[in-house]
């Protein structure tokens, strides 16, 4: 049986909160099923997200983003995919011919989102414009001359731009004050992007929050009494069944109660998009969740390292400044800084899976499926901890 692997990298907009999912598949978790056939790639990924494994699974209520070959524009093969939440993407290698035009014209009569991938404007690419509502500009590959020049032509008609190799936080900020809709990137999906910058006082709040509750003095349970509002959260989450409690206590095990008041902290900023917090709380429990397989125990500081790593985009600032402030046991920090060690190996695999980099796909003594099993678990736990921890945030 083969692998039923569906990569994910978020396009978010303005106001950087999610807008859609682009899928992806490229190898199986060893690298022997290369797809050479991009027919067969995107067929995978179809077969995967809405299948196999269930798009609500996959995306929840955002937009999925498609990658099509023009074995599926012309009607070569099946499209068993809905129109309504589906993105169709026009890959950049796609020529403009008849045929290709004709299909484009068909799928856009029968309701789907057309976007044009990796576009560069010229006299032939400029047909396929009559047919999209989406058009993506790879800025790196472009630079920022040519991209100014084609967002100026393109913003005559009335479409949706995507920027994508958003790599930085200058970069956000350049590709929204020339007009972009939407953004692609690591910006937002790998932390240590930006540099050298001022962290604002609210978000040094929390770093010294963090770092308060991360000593090794202070107990957890003072958390519940300083923290009202935590406790209330905590109670809930044993009620939905989403933690375990203690032996013969009606409280979260201490480890578990421990990573609560981390999460609580961090998730609890009010500027910042909520695909973050949900980003932050999956890359903690699937780490924790890879440990539990390696029989690592509760008192693992997998979660701590997952839900840290994060920390670089939360804050818009140098994950390795941001390490040097918070008093974190030696391993964490190595994990974190060099994505080595035991802990470094998982978070190594979270962020592999992120980006659907399927040669790093990989754990020692874990297998393929278990990991495909533990991502879904950890982006369902993730969704059901966050949406149970908004009525307590003021």
């Amino acid at each position: 049986m083969s692998e039923a692997l569906v990569g994910r990298q978020p396009i978010y907009d303005r106001t950087l909160d999610v807008y859609g999912y682009e899928l992806l598949f490229r190898k199986s978790f060893q690298g022997s099923a290369e797809f050479d056939d991009g027919d067969a790639a995107t067929s995978r990924v179809i077969l995967n997200a809405f299948h196999t494994i269930g798009i609500q699974e996959v995306v929840g209520t955002r937009r999925a983003f498609i990658n099509l070959t023009r074995g599926f524009i012309v009607g070569d093969f099946e499209l068993p995919v809905p129109t309504e939440g589906v993105v169709l993407e026009v890959l950049e290698h796609v020529e403009p011919d008849e045929e290709v035009l004709e299909g484009l014209r068909s799928l856009q009569a029968k309701g789907f989102t057309i976007a044009l991938d990796d576009f560069v404007l010229d006299e032939r690419s400029a047909k396929m414009l009559d047919f999209a509502s989406i058009v993506k500009l790879d800025i790196v590959e472009l630079g920022w001359e040519a991209v100014e020049a084609q967002v100026a032509e393109l913003r005559t008609r009335e479409l949706v731009l995507i920027a994508e190799q958003v790599r930085s936080l200058e970069d956000f900020e350049r590709c929204r004050a020339l007009g972009f809709d939407l953004y692609q990137g690591y910006f937002l999906s790998r932390p240590s992007v930006i540099r050298g910058r001022k962290m604002k006082q609210g978000r040094q709040d929390v770093v010294e929050g963090l770092s308060a509750w991360l000593q090794e003095s202070r107990s957890p349970e003072e958390a519940l009494d300083r923290i009202p509002k935590l406790r209330e959260w905590c109670q809930e989450l044993l009620r939905l069944g989403l933690v375990d409690a203690a032996d013969g206590e009606s409280t979260p095990h201490p480890s578990v109660l421990r990573n609560l008041v981390l999460a609580f902290i961090l998730c609890g900023m009010k500027d910042r998009p909520r695909d973050l917090s949900v980003s932050a709380l999956f890359r903690a429990r699937m780490c924790e969740l890879l440990s539990a397989r390696l029989e690592s125990g509760l008192d693992s500081p997998a979660f701590t390292t997952g839900l840290i790593s994060t920390l670089g985009s939360m804050l818009e600032c140098s994950l390795p400044r941001i390490v040097e402030d918070l008093p974190l046991l030696q391993d964490v920090r190595f994990a974190l800084l060099s994505q080595k060690g035991a802990e470094g190996e998982l978070l190594a695999c979270v962020l592999a899976f992120e980006a659907a980099d399927w040669d790093q796909v990989r754990v020692a003594g874990v297998e393929p499926f278990d990991i495909q099993a533990i991502y879904l678990s950890a982006l369902a736990w993730a969704e059901s901890v966050e949406q149970a921890l908004l009525p307590f945030l003021d």
